[in-house]
């Protein structure tokens, strides 16, 4: 059971987790690094004769300073970022028309005990939360199955051969990086100091802050006509345009990624496109190892029967409410229904007054809430009803001893499809 729950917006304190700190004095729960270079030592000589002479040794040259020495982190078992996505997707094909799909969700990424490879002290990476869009086609989450650091370059591994992943020391290297297509352990990579602004489509997402970043950029393209010789050629049916940016920050290190792919057919008669975009972003995290904050829903849970049991108050989670998916219809009357998507039991040691807090991560024009329920061995009690279109909304309930009560999330209008939520009762 989590010790620290998440409070109003969940911004507020996803702001705090990232306040780089040093010393002493560093504050828990908050993203910090650790940077420095090799320690220089020098090497002496003599002659073979009877009385030896001394020779001075040459004066070591000093170890350059990291280009980016903010990306050189320490890592401990535990360390964990919590990234928040979006992903959509439009297809289109002459006589048929278009259709499109879109998706959202959270996923952590959190490091367990280490092991070594290739003599590099590696932590294997667990993935929790929702991370496959796109029925279930897009993986979003880092291909890594362990992640470390050797000097100053933040590595990964699928077994046992490194890669790496960022050289802090020159912001140049051959490898791969921390999402995306960046596969070739011959394609050359360059950091170049950038920022995140209003204009990137997660600059308004709860927990993500604008500012100063590193990003990774590759593009490739192909169209229908190149020009040979001075002369213009157009000897392609297919066309396509590849742009991808991987991002880090200072003390945090991987930050997310932007990919944007789109291809189109024309030949024969018949035309055809298909366009994809991915966003992702940190929204929490610690590189220390903190006792996390907050838990992920577990499904199946759309019924009292498949009710998820939280244990006693507080906590927080986070989960995902679409109308595509099963849900319990709760008729409360004849006038009153409500779709039932996420079931939570609440345990309570006794009597007294709760605090339950939905807060919306995402589609906020959306109609969403929660409904508290009582059982007390022979018959269902509404206790409170909170359905608004509000990125966020809190009521106090009264609880009293030998009742079961069950939070239930509901989504009652989501015409931009799921809503990322935080449910938090303490």
């Amino acid at each position: 059971m989590r010790s620290a729950s998440i409070i109003g917006i969940l911004g507020l304190f996803l702001a705090a987790l990232f306040v780089a700190c040093g010393g002493e004095d560093r504050p828990r729960g908050s993203i910090t690094y650790t940077s420095g270079s090799p320690t220089a030592t020098t090497q002496s000589g003599g002659s073979e004769t009877a009385s030896p002479t001394t020779i001075a040794s040459p004066t070591p040259s000093p170890t350059p300073a990291p280009a980016f020495p903010g990306m050189v982190i320490s890592l401990v078992e535990g360390t964990y970022w919590d990234f928040r996505w979006q992903f959509e997707e439009e297809s289109c094909a002459q006589g048929s028309g278009c259709s499109s799909n879109s998706d959202s969700g959270v996923f952590r990424v959190q490091l367990g005990q280490a092991t070594r490879i290739s003599g590099v002290l590696m932590y294997p990476v667990s993935i929790t939360g929702r991370h496959l869009a796109g029925d279930d086609q897009f993986d979003l989450a880092p291909r890594w199955s362990h992640i470390g650091i050797d000097g100053a370059r933040l590595v990964g591994s699928k077994g046992t051969t490194l890669t790496t992943i960022f050289d802090a020391t020159t912001g140049e290297w051959l490898g791969g990086g921390f999402f995306g297509r960046f596969d070739a352990t011959s394609e050359d990579h360059v950091a170049q100091v950038s920022a995140i602004t209003s204009t990137d489509p997660f600059a308004e997402w709860l927990g993500v802050e604008t500012g100063p970043a590193i990003s990774v950029v590759r593009s490739d393209s192909q169209s229908n006509c190149e020009i040979v010789e001075g002369r213009r050629l157009c000897p392609n049916d297919s066309t396509f345009s590849i742009n991808e940016r991987q991002l880090f920050r200072d003390q945090v290190g991987p930050f997310g990624y932007t990919y944007r792919r789109s291809a189109s057919f024309s030949g024969g008669g018949f035309f055809s496109s298909n366009s994809v975009t991915e966003s992702v972003a940190v929204i929490a995290g610690s590189l220390l190892g903190d006792e996390l904050t907050y838990q992920f829903e577990s499904e199946p849970n759309q019924g009292f029967e498949s009710s998820e049991d939280l244990g006693s108050p507080p906590y927080s989670v986070i989960g995902q409410a679409d109308l595509s998916d099963a849900f319990e219809a709760l008729a409360l009357s004849d006038e009153l229904a409500f779709p039932g998507h996420d079931f939570f039991d609440l345990d309570t040691a006794g009597s007294g007054s709760l605090t339950v807090t939905l807060t919306a991560l995402s589609n906020t024009g959306s109609t969403i809430g929660f409904l508290v329920t009582s059982f007390d061995g022979e018959s269902l009690t509404v206790e409170l009803i909170s359905i608004e279109e509000s990125a966020s909304q809190s009521r106090e309930l009264m609880v009293e001893e030998n009742k079961l009560y069950t939070v239930i999330v509901c989504a009652v209008i989501t015409p931009n499809g799921p809503v990322d939520y935080v449910l938090s009762v303490e």
